[in-house]
Formats: structure tokens, C-alpha cells, sequence
């Protein structure tokens, strides 16, 4: 039976899904102090919300991380929107962007300290509308420019400021205030969902392969292994015969894994998923990843006019980057087109890209939005991207160097 809703982004026109970990809870949000029943969300759009369980009625919101799409909640907890946030007629840029400032990893409350712990994080987008959508087959029909705000050309310093925009942090945040209590920055964005235990430990996975125990009232680390493969999904925990275990799943993929290449130093290799468990007396070795790389090297010279590239770079970004990666910067999950053999022979990568020869692989045939002139185009335009990376990563490695020998 219905009884009630709230909608955290009326009329939402950046993928602001509400989907995320809704807790339930006692908070002295009462008269006169009185424990009250609350539901509490961290969604997408940037803002912690403590709603009524019983009646849906807005309680309090705050931003839990920096927003620039509104000028906060009304008293109703409505977004108050800046209108340029719409970029119906001007491109912008958001915190948060369409991945959030909270995606699926779950959130976690400790109810004798009455806080909930956030995995979230900072991944602004580049909103532009495309004045030229068309809604077609096999592509993301948002009616979003995808290209908008990328650069066709690549240089290191670029790659770093890109790199410096996307974050992630732990907060423990305290609804009653709606304010944190003090968080935990990481070095990437895309970490794991939050345990809380009884004993006041709060572990959390990092997309780097840490895994890791916070004092839950304090942040302060008390113990962290490394699970040798990512740690983004939410540990567990149970107990058998009196003893407890942690448990965690790992391995590397999904949204951001996919999007975000050029968010990473060095891609993340693709490793078959493990459940790793731990106890107070475990003595285990995690085995180390069989790690299988291709050369990171061009294997053709570059080819086309500065027109076909352009050409390549649009049709990539429309038909290709939501798998492969912008810029043609892969993080691992699937083949980093780059350093591909294909890009050296027009007929293998058409028998791909058009005929469907890796279909069984999940690489279906755009045949019927492609041309071969369009998939030439692309192979132009990745491989101007392989030579450019190439040469970035031979920039920043003499850099690196250089900083070592004064060091």
C-alpha cells in the first residue's frame, strides 16, 4: 500500500538516481530531544538527507560534499537549482557528475555513536546539450554532447589537472548536525562501500587494493592488508563458533572502471574476482595476480589528415568511449585500443569494429552505424592517441626520474 514518496531531484537532467543505501534509525530529532524514526539517504545529487520513516516528512539536508548545481535545500528540501545548471544553453561544469558523490557502494550508521559513514567522492562532468542528437542505435542517446569539455590533443599537464579533479574520501557524517565528524581522503575516486561493527571499527576497500579498519569515532587507521586487486564492492561480516570473519569481494570493473582511464597513473589490470576473508587468527597468503600486459607502444605510424582525426575523435567519443575509455584511455577492464595489433591493419580492425569478429566477446558490429570511412577515421584517431600517450609516459617517467636523483 502506498503511503508516501520525496523525490531528491525533481526534473533530474544529470542521472542523480536515488537508488543508493537508505537507512533507518532512532536520532534525537524529537521535541524536546525525543528519539524520532528517520530514514536516512546519501543519493547521487550530493546531499544527505533525514526524512520522517513514518511520514516521508523532510527533516534536515546538507551537502556532503562540494556541490555547484544549487544554492542548497528549501524548507521543503527541494534543490534550490542554479539555472546554468541546465546547460540549455551554456556547457557546464558539475560537481557532482553523473557517477555522484555517492554511487552503489553502500554506506554503513553505527547507532551508538549515531553516525553513518559515506564512501564518497568528487567526479565533476561536463554537461553540454547536443544540438545535433539524433536518437540512434547501439549509442547512449542522452541528447548530451559527448565530447563536449575533451581535448582533442593531450599534453601531461592536462592529464594531471584531470586527474586532480576526480576524488574520494570517507566521511563520517552525523545527521543529527548534518556536518562530518572527520573523514579519511584516498586518491582516487570509486572506493569500496562501508562495514560498521559493533566493536567500533569501520573497514572500507579502496579501488587501489587496500583494505582497510578505522577507529569508527575517530578515522584513525588501526590495520589495513592489501587484497591485490581492487576492493570496491561493501565487505561483510559473520560469526562461527564464536569467532568473527570479514569478509570482502574483489576484483576491477563496472561504471567508473570503464569511464575512467585517464583517471589512473597505470591501467589497473583485469583480475578474475576473489572473496577474501579475514579473522583475528588468519594466516593465509593472498596470491599474487597473474598480471598479463600488452606493450604500451604504438604498432603503427601515425596516419590522416588533422580533418579525419577530428572526425575520428567525435565518432569515438559517440560509438566507443563509454566501454573503451575517453580519450581512447582504457583503465584495464577492456582492452586499451592503443596498444591493440589491429590498429595496424584497416582489415582486421574492420572485420572487428564492422564485421563482429569478437561479438562472442561482447564487441557487437556497428555495421549499422558506421561506415568504413567512419571506422577508419576512428583508427586514425586511436592511434594519434598511441602515439600521444606513448610519448606522455615517457615524459612523465624522465620526470619522475629526474625528481628521484635529487631527492
Amino acid at each position: 500500500i502506498y503511503k508516501w514518496h520525496f523525490q531528491t531531484t525533481p526534473g533530474d537532467n544529470w542521472d542523480y538516481t536515488a537508488t543508493q543505501t537508505i537507512i533507518l534509525a532512532d536520532l534525537p530529532l524529537g521535541e524536546n530531544g525525543a528519539a524520532r524514526r528517520v530514514a536516512m539517504q546519501a543519493p547521487k545529487n550530493g546531499f544527505f538527507y533525514v526524512l520522517d520513516a513514518a511520514s516521508g516528512d523532510f527533516i534536515s539536508g546538507n551537502a556532503f560534499v562540494p556541490q555547484n548545481w544549487t544554492e542548497g535545500l528549501d524548507e521543503n528540501g527541494r534543490p534550490i537549482e542554479k539555472p546554468e545548471a541546465r546547460y540549455s544553453a551554456t556547457p557546464y561544469m558539475q560537481n557532482p557528475g553523473a557517477l555522484g558523490a555517492h554511487n552503489w557502494q553502500p554506506m554503513a550508521f553505527n547507532p551508538d555513536l549515531g553516525l553513518a559513514y559515506i564512501p564518497a567522492q568528487e567526479i565533476p562532468d561536463f554537461y553540454a546539450t547536443d544540438e545535433n542528437f539524433d536518437e540512434r542505435l547501439q549509442n547512449w542517446n542522452t541528447g548530451t554532447n559527448l565530447v563536449a569539455g575533451l581535448p582533442i590533443n593531450l599534453d601531461l599537464a592536462t592529464a594531471k589537472a584531470i586527474r586532480a579533479m576526480l576524488k574520494g574520501r570517507l566521511i563520517a557524517w552525523d545527521p543529527s548536525t548534518q556536518t562530518p565528524r572527520w573523514t579519511v581522503e584516498h586518491s582516487n575516486a570509486w572506493n569500496g562501500g562501508v562495514l560498521s561493527t559493533a566493536g567500533g571499527i569501520v573497514f572500507q576497500g579502496r579501488l587501489e587494493g587496500e583494505f582497510a579498519a578505522y577507529n569508527a569515532a575517530t578515522g584513525e587507521k588501526l590495520w589495513s592488508r592489501d587484497v591485490k586487486s581492487g576492493a570496491a564492492s561493501g565487505p561483510g561480516t559473520y560469526a562461527i563458533g564464536g569467532e568473527q570473519y570479514i569478509t570482502i569481494t574483489t576484483g576491477w570493473g563496472s561504471a567508473y572502471a570503464l569511464a575512467g582511464g585517464s583517471a589512473y597513473d597505470q591501467p589497473v589490470p583485469p583480475i578474475v574476482g576473489k572473496v577474501v576473508t579475514f579473522t583475528l587468527n588468519g594466516k593465509a597468503d593472498i596470491p599474487d595476480p597473474q598480471l598479463v600486459l600488452p606493450p604500451r607502444t604504438p604498432k603503427t605510424a601515425q596516419f590522416g589528415d588533422n580533418a579525419l582525426i577530428e572526425t575520428g575523435f567525435n565518432l569515438y567519443h559517440y560509438n566507443c568511449r563509454v566501454c573503451h575509455g575517453p580519450l581512447a584511455i582504457s583503465s584495464g577492464v577492456l582492452p586499451d585500443l592503443r596498444w591493440s595489433e589491429t590498429t595496424a591493419d584497416a582489415v582486421a580492425w574492420q572485420t572487428i569494429v564492422l564485421g563482429g569478429a569478437l561479438a562472442s566477446n561482447g564487441m557487437v558490429a556497428f555495421d549499422n552505424v558506421l561506415s568504413e570511412n567512419d571506422a577508419e577515421a576512428i583508427r586514425s584517431y586511436v592511434v594519434k592517441q598511441a602515439h600521444e600517450g606513448a610519448a606522455l609516459e615517457a615524459e612523465a617517467a624522465a620526470l619522475m626520474a629526474a625528481d628521484t636523483a635529487t631527492m
